[in-house]
């Protein structure tokens, strides 16, 4: 697939990593940006955005799903450092309604940590589409039951982190 966008001559074998990420075959694209000592060095992209096979473009707007929760984490640790959450209190704490189904007892620090297990989404929503609406998530999320005794055992909180947090 052809590769669009800058590279500096420095930075050439991004290109390269960049072909690794493609899919063999169907559907898909990537693309990377990368800024060396405030410098942009790559913007690049190859692949298609969507089933109809569109380029996908250095200028294309992508979902990003875990790059948001190393922000998410640090703005946590902000409010932390500023007195205003404790990771140690339930998040009920902070929102009421999440207290239902057992949960009244987690704490921050374990929905921080991927230990509240609250990670099947599929049980809370029926269609990706509800995902567009806040207070649809943020209620289906308060009333759902964790899959594990909390602080017991490790489950990925990929889809529901960043509501729980949100709402705290």
């Amino acid at each position: 697939m052809r590769i669009r966008g800058y590279t500096h001559p420095a930075f050439r074998s991004l290109r390269n990593v960049l072909q690794l990420c493609l899919p063999v075959q169907g559907p898909g694209g990537a693309a990377i940006a990368v800024y060396h000592r405030g410098e942009m060095v790559a913007e690049i992209a190859a692949g298609t955005r969507d089933v109809k096979g569109r380029p996908l473009e250095t200028d294309t707007l992508c979902m990003t799903m875990s790059t948001s929760k190393g922000v998410l984490a640090t703005l946590l640790h902000v409010l932390v450092d500023k007195g205003q959450v404790e990771l140690d209190l339930p998040v009920a704490d902070y929102w009421p309604e999440f207290a239902q189904n057992g949960k009244a007892d987690i704490t921050l620090r374990e929905v921080a940590s991927h230990r509240a297990g609250l990670y099947s989404i599929g049980r809370i929503i029926e269609s990706a589409e509800e995902m567009f609406d806040w207070e649809r998530m943020t209620d289906a999320i308060a009333s759902m039951r964790p899959m594990h005794v909390p602080g017991e055992d490790f489950g990925y909180h990929a889809w529901t982190m960043g509501w729980i947090l949100g709402e705290v």
